[in-house]
């Protein structure tokens, strides 16, 4: 994915929770977080589940995106 702030490509992977958020390049494990609203996407990252993610190391910035 590009990055729609600077158009360089993103780095894939995955943002965990448990103690603190912290980003992982690869996805670790478990399943990917896909919950249908946004309060159930939250409610899974908050339980630990991996939500897969897009970050521009240039930017700073991360792109979420929940089904």
């Amino acid at each position: 994915m590009k990055c729609p702030y600077c158009g360089k490509e993103m780095e894939r992977g995955a943002l965990v929770s448990g103690h603190g958020i912290h980003w992982h390049k690869e996805q670790p494990g478990s399943m990917p977080l896909t919950k249908t609203t946004v309060k159930g996407f939250f409610k899974g990252l908050a339980e630990g589940f991996p939500a897969e993610a897009d970050h521009c190391p240039d930017c700073k910035k991360f792109i979420l995106s929940h089904e």
